[in-house]
């Protein structure tokens, strides 16, 4: 299993700087300092701070966050939606190759990537624009967010209807999954202010369903809202702290 290393030299990109070591902070327990008046637990360890000034805290609802301290949420009331990226675990197999692999894993369709972007996109405007929370805005300037979500380590380990046999369905618990990275950009600056991260399993609230496009469309819209609602969350907890503390403040 990869690691997601947040604060790597390395980084080559925006998805692959979010690839090193992740599984590590949403895996193992957390190392937290004394807790400020806040609520705000920051986490010890040196995998703990990135290597953009985003420190690690124990803070619910998303798997990791990492915020900037100092930073002042309430201030913004405009928000930029950057399209969400996708990229896969690994490389897919094409076609019927994955139908016989023990380890499956199918590439989306030109139009399924499309959807899935169109689907991420309005669940996002749905919490934040449509519920009047922010305002829509049209360039960068002080006072707009700039949110960049990055879908990565995806995996379809159920086989589209056009791979599976004439005769049968394939029932499954889920058809894959991805991770999340949503970075929340003081989109003057260009400064990362909030870091979220989270694993899924792509599946819906069924125990079983059959593994066809319109189902696993519908899960994929039941997860991307419920992120979408974690994020509005996420944005009004620590903007009700006015400043988000110094660790030791």
């Amino acid at each position: 299993m990869k690691l997601l290393n947040f604060n790597t030299p390395k980084t080559r990109g925006p998805v692959s700087g979010l690839r090193s070591s992740c599984w590590a902070l949403l895996l193992f327990p957390l190392a937290c300092v004394s807790p400020h008046p806040s609520g705000i637990e920051y986490v010890g360890g040196e995998d703990s701070i990135t290597s953009d000034g985003l420190h690690q805290i124990a803070w619910e609802p998303f798997g990791a966050t990492f915020v900037r301290p100092g930073a002042r949420l309430q201030n913004y009331h405009q928000v930029i939606i950057d399209p969400v990226t996708i990229s896969y675990e690994k490389k897919p197999s094409p076609g019927r190759i994955a139908y016989n692999s023990i380890e499956p894993n199918y590439k989306l369709s030109g139009s399924a990537q499309v959807s899935m972007r169109t689907s991420f996109t309005a669940a996002l405007e749905r919490q934040l624009i449509l519920s009047g929370r922010f305002e829509a805005a049209s360039k960068r300037g002080e006072g707009v967010l700039r949110i960049r979500g990055h879908i990565f380590d995806l995996a379809i380990t159920a086989p589209p209807m056009t791979d599976q046999p004439p005769d049968s369905s394939t029932i499954v618990a889920n058809s894959g999954h991805m991770t999340l990275a949503l970075d929340l950009v003081d989109s003057a600056t260009g400064q990362t202010l909030l870091r979220v991260v989270e694993r899924k399993a792509i599946r819906d609230e069924r125990k079983f369903f059959v593994s066809e496009p319109v189902a696993q469309s519908g899960a994929l819209r039941e997860i991307f809202g419920r992120w979408a609602k974690k994020l509005l969350v996420e944005i009004d907890q620590l903007s009700a702290l006015g400043e988000i503390p110094y660790p030791g403040g």
